[in-house]
């Protein structure tokens, strides 16, 4: 897959273009120049300076382009798992996914802090603390989509370091290149989904308390207990209760 990017007009450096806040994950996206390795065939490896970055390779050459990250971060919140899909548009040219700061293999590697106007892609990597139960920062070509997801077991994880004034933290990115800063900003999935689907919508958290979004999911816990409590009050209403037969009458 050749580059479209080669010719690229220069990009705004760290211009912030979007701020989304939805699904139980805020995201920024973040337009700028970047170096990145391109191969003698034309493809893309990866992003210079990046941890763990792709082997470049026999012929590989340094070029210029507009890139885009899209930075992800959860609620304030102890999280036991999770998972982010990300949709490209047609125009872009995946280049990198991986986690930030304590999500990192580095844990103490700082991490770009939420709703900073500058994002550095050094800061990226792509392995996962190794605390993880599991993680995956996959790209299928495709369908274009890019899973994020992770899962911290029981009893969670509960950040620490990197975090604004209301406890957010920014712990995944992707990056790609494009030709133009107005693209979607590409996540997928809803809290319908979530509700639908549990753990297996495209994009939802999991905490210590449920769902991580502005329409909680209950747990099966509370599904067995309001199961419970509906069928008593079906049985009450067909069963109205009589009095004994040795009871006066009212």
């Amino acid at each position: 897959m050749a580059t479209l990017l080669l010719a690229a007009v220069p990009a705004p450096a760290n211009a912030a273009i979007l701020s989304f806040f939805g699904f139980g994950f805020s995201q920024n996206t973040y337009y700028k120049e970047a170096l990145y390795w391109v191969s003698a065939a034309g493809d893309v490896l990866g992003l210079a300076g990046v941890i763990a970055p792709p082997a470049a390779g026999l012929g590989a050459v340094l070029k210029t382009g507009a890139m885009i990250a899209r930075v992800v971060d959860p609620p304030a919140t102890a999280i036991i798992s999770g998972r982010a899909t990300i949709e490209l548009s047609p125009g872009e040219t995946f280049v990198q996914a991986g986690w930030y700061g304590e999500f990192g293999l580095d844990s103490f590697l700082t991490a770009p802090m939420v709703g900073s106007p500058t994002i550095s892609e050094t800061l990226l990597q792509e392995g996962c603390n190794p605390a993880m139960v599991s993680c995956d920062a996959a790209y299928d070509a495709t369908t274009r989509r890019i899973v994020l997801e992770f899962d911290w077991g029981s009893p969670g994880f509960t950040p620490t370091l990197n975090l604004d004034s209301a406890g957010h933290f920014n712990f995944a990115a992707v990056y790609t290149l494009s030709d133009s800063a107005n693209v979607p900003f590409g996540m997928i999935g809803t809290h319908s989904d979530v509700r639908a689907m549990g753990t297996d919508a495209p994009t939802y958290m999991l905490c210590n308390s449920g769902y991580c979004g502005s329409i909680a999911v209950p747990g099966p816990g509370a599904w067995t207990l309001l199961a419970t409590g509906l069928f008593a009050l079906v049985m009450a209403t067909r069963h109205p209760q009589r009095p004994s037969l040795g009871a006066a009458p009212a």
